[in-house]
């Protein structure tokens, strides 16, 4: 009989630590004040679905006012009960509705967009409504909380943001009928306009916190200033929406990259950022080209840009790893999205996709030279090789001379003792690299040995430059190779010359030859001729 008791009351204590688990979950869900995201949503969905009920039509023009009453309504309760917060030092609430009433200072021209094509001179005095909220809702935190961080210079950038969304719905009333006038005003709001004003961000004041008040945090101008950025590109959307613009990808990347620049060089008005989080903002810009694929101009433009700041990067700050890791992307994409008709010159019948894995591949390659390991230029050697006869035939030789003649020069970095078989691979690379040369010397067109003596007069010129700056003459099979390659053609010539002249003309060019040679031996006799060893008499 004493189980079940036993049992209840062993299970009480799991029970109420249970409901004590729940409990403080619903004490931080509350502390975080879910209500007031809620109401701006829901305020929000409202606006959005009054302003496209079906069952409104004929009443739009008293509904638009409606909307805009209440959102001018809310967004004065907003501003209010944020500045009596912050007053009483409540600053989670209080900065939760001072970011809420940034966002939404933007809202209202959103809906001044539809009042245009219903009542132009209602749509003017909403404009004007609209602006003058917005300075006095600066105005009033300015005044009644000063511990908020707003700098003046914040303030005369969101009013040029103030002034493109105010004037962009009066703008696009006039030329509602031009299609191609509001495609160009549109395409150039995208591409020069919101950049430009993102850009501004780099000109704030130096961040610096002011008081301890969490308003008063460096990082605020910052915040403030990005989201008016962020709400500004929704209401161009908005605009190209309601005109049926043809909206793509590209056009979102010069926005991107000059924001995520942007947020890089004021990555620093936020405390406790990580490296890698600093990092991160630093390579991002690097892929956003690739958004462009459909548009050629962008793509090289925005990929050359990158190639210019991340040259200057390695060049005058960094040069570690991470570093050149994105120099080389940016080469590889900007190699990577060149014209097609400057690909079809350099490489016919060879695709875009090809051409931009050639370039990613051909870019990195090069890495293979920080390490000692044989095994990672073999591998190298061999991907290159494949993905030029998979990809792009067109290129397969230039892939194996490129990979053999890199393997040859990385082979003079291997530890020959350290890596059983180094020198049994050096020997064989070298073989394979002189017979395919020989052979395409003498079987292949004018282009195809000119890329042979070219390989071949590189190969032993950086084998000369790595033995004098290291006054190190090893592996001499290396150079004695690119020697053979490139004096076998010549020799054969010199060879099938011989055996059609007579033994009479080859004497006397023999004459000549060892008349000259017996002039060097004579000439250079003091040099290599050792003292004190017996030498010819001559008669006195």
């Amino acid at each position: 009989m004493q189980e079940p008791i036993d049992s209840a009351t062993g299970s009480q204590p799991v029970m109420n630590e249970f409901f004590g688990r729940l409990l403080s979950i619903f004490k931080q869900v509350m502390a975080g004040n879910p209500f007031y995201l809620a109401s701006a949503g829901f305020l929000l969905y409202g606006i959005n679905q009054l302003t496209t009920d079906s069952k409104l039509v004929g009443s739009e023009l008293p509904m638009l006012k409606f909307n805009f009453c209440a959102l001018v309504l809310y967004e004065i309760m907003v501003v209010g009960t944020a500045i009596l917060l912050s007053r009483r030092k409540i600053w989670y609430d209080a900065m939760l509705l001072f970011g809420l009433t940034n966002l939404f200072v933007i809202v209202p021209f959103s809906l001044i967009s539809r009042a245009v094509f219903l009542s132009p001179h209602l749509a003017l005095a909403m404009s004007i409504c609209g602006v003058l909220l917005a300075a006095a809702k600066f105005w009033a935190f300015k005044r009644y909380a000063p511990e908020i961080n707003l700098p003046g210079r914040l303030l005369f950038f969101g009013a040029l943001l103030l002034l493109a969304n105010a004037s962009a719905p009066l703008l696009f009333k006039n030329i509602e009928f031009d299609f191609d006038r509001v495609n160009q005003w549109l395409n150039v709001f995208w591409q020069f306009l919101l950049p430009a004003l993102a850009g501004l961000g780099i000109f704030l004041p130096r961040a610096v916190d002011r008081g301890d008040a969490p308003g008063g945090k460096k990082w605020v101008p910052a915040a403030i200033f990005f989201g008016w950025v962020v709400v500004t590109a929704c209401h161009f959307g908005g605009i190209g929406y309601s005109n049926s613009y043809v909206w793509n990808y590209a056009l979102l990347v010069p926005i991107a990259w000059v924001t995520f620049w942007t947020v890089y060089v004021r990555i620093a008005d936020f405390s406790g950022v990580i490296r890698l989080t600093e990092e991160i903002f630093l390579s991002v810009p690097l892929l956003l080209p690739l958004l462009a694929i459909e548009s050629e101009r962008t793509l090289v433009l925005f990929a050359a840009f990158n190639l210019i700041i991340y040259g200057l990067f390695f060049i005058r700050r960094n040069r570690n790893f991470p570093a050149l890791a994105r120099l080389l992307g940016a080469i590889a994409i900007l190699c990577g999205s060149l014209p097609t008709s400057w690909v079809s010159h350099v490489a016919p019948g060879v695709g875009r996709p090809e051409w931009a894995l050639l370039s990613v591949f051909v870019c990195f390659f090069w890495l293979i030279f920080r390490s000692r390991n044989p095994l990672i230029a073999i591998f190298s050697a061999l991907a290159l090789t494949g993905l030029g006869l998979c990809l792009a035939s067109s290129f397969f030789r230039y892939a194996v001379q490129v990979a053999l003649v890199s393997l040859m020069l990385h082979s003079l970095r291997w530890d020959d003792r350290a890596h059983k078989g180094a020198t049994t691979v050096r020997f064989l690379a070298v073989m394979v690299w002189s017979w395919v040369s020989c052979s395409w010397l003498f079987d292949s067109i004018h282009p195809q040995r000119l890329l042979v003596g070219s390989a071949a007069g590189v190969f032993l010129g950086a084998y000369l430059i790595q033995a004098m700056l290291l006054r190190s003459w090893k592996h001499r099979i290396l150079p004695f190779s690119a020697l053979f390659v490139l004096m076998s053609k010549p020799g054969v010539i010199l060879g099938n010359w011989l055996n059609r002249e007579t033994p009479g003309m080859l004497a006397v060019v023999g004459s000549f030859l060892l008349f000259a040679l017996g002039s060097i031996a004579a000439f250079s006799k003091p040099k290599w001729w050792r003292p004190g060893s017996k030498e010819v008499a001559c008669d006195k």
